[in-house]
Parts: C-alpha cells; structure tokens; sequence
C-alpha cells in the first residue's frame, strides 16, 4: 500500500484494521496525503516481516473506542523507516498494547508520533511498548491532544531523538528508562 497524495478512510467501527502480510514484500509506504483508520494497523503476528516507510502525510489510527486489538503493531521483521509525517493513536483500550513497535531495525530521521488526541472518544489510558524486549526510537513525541486528558503507560526503554510536548492536561506515565536526546 503506497499513499503519496489525498485521503484515504478505511472502517467506521473498531476492529477495523489494515492487516500487513507476513512476507519480506510487504509494503506500507506514507509519503504524503491523509489516512485514517477507524481501528488500527497491524502485522499479521508479532515477528512478522516486511516494511512500514513513513516520510510525509497524517496517519490517523483508532479513532473509535480501542478494541481488544493493537492500534499500531509492527512485527520484529518489519523493518521501520520514518523521516516524516506524523501518526496519530487516538484512543486506547487499557487492555492490550496499543502501540506496540517490536521492529529490530528502526531508522527513525523525522516525524511525529501522537499519542492521544482532542478527539478521543475514550478516557482509557494508552500504552507504547516494544513487546519483544528492544529499544524504542521517535523523533518527536506528543502526548496528549491540546484538549484531551489521556494517562500515556510508557513500558519500553525510550530514545525521543528531537523533542518531547505533553499537552496540559496529560500525563506520562514512564515504567522504563527514557531518553531525550
């Protein structure tokens, strides 16, 4: 799947995810555009392969009470590059790993990643981990929407490479090491 321009709306409801295949070939590449996903986007298990690219656009993902599924998982296979853009995690579920990036090769230059938004449709704390035990890397982090009131569970050693923003209102929670580079 390649978005290089325009918008892209996939579901109304949650559950509703993209689902990446499990194969050395699997694409997803964001360079520009809008896309929103009523639930989330997700490998087809947690060491899957293939590659998430992210160099422009909005990708906006759980923007309906989270379910039982993850809102972003990327299995320890897929490779991560992320130079631009911005990813937004609105909702959370409380229950599961919402945000869950086992990827061992990360090349992380750019881009923003947004967990929690002003238009969340639930109080429910989300998580970010690295389920498979390794180091996370952003490049810029925001928590919270600048009207939302959301608890962040941070449980991977974290590196923010640029700059961190919690909005008023909301919380960070960090239960292992994090870095601000």
């Amino acid at each position: 799947l390649r978005i290089s321009s325009g918008t892209m709306n996939v579901g109304t409801a949650d559950g509703i995810r993209i689902m990446l295949a499990n194969s050395a070939t699997t694409l997803l590449q964001m360079e520009g555009g809008v896309l929103t996903v009523s639930g989330g986007i997700n490998s087809a298990t947690t060491t899957a392969a293939g590659t998430f690219t992210m160099s422009g656009g909005t990708m906006t993902l759980q923007t309906v009470d989270a379910g039982p599924q993850y809102t972003l998982l990327l299995g320890s296979a897929t490779t991560l590059n992320w130079s631009g853009g911005t990813i937004i995690a609105v909702n959370g579920n409380a229950a599961t790993d919402d945000i869950d990036i086992r990827s061992t090769t990360q090349t992380i230059t750019g881009g923003t990643l947004q967990i929690g938004s002003n238009t969340a449709t639930s109080t429910n704390q989300v998580s970010y981990i690295n389920g498979a035990g390794g180091q996370l890397n952003v490049w810029d982090l925001v928590i919270g929407g600048a009207g939302g009131a959301q608890t962040i569970s941070w449980r991977s050693s974290t590196n923010v490479l640029d700059d961190l923003t919690i909005q008023s209102g909301n919380t960070l929670q960090p239960a292992s090491g994090f870095a601000i580079n």
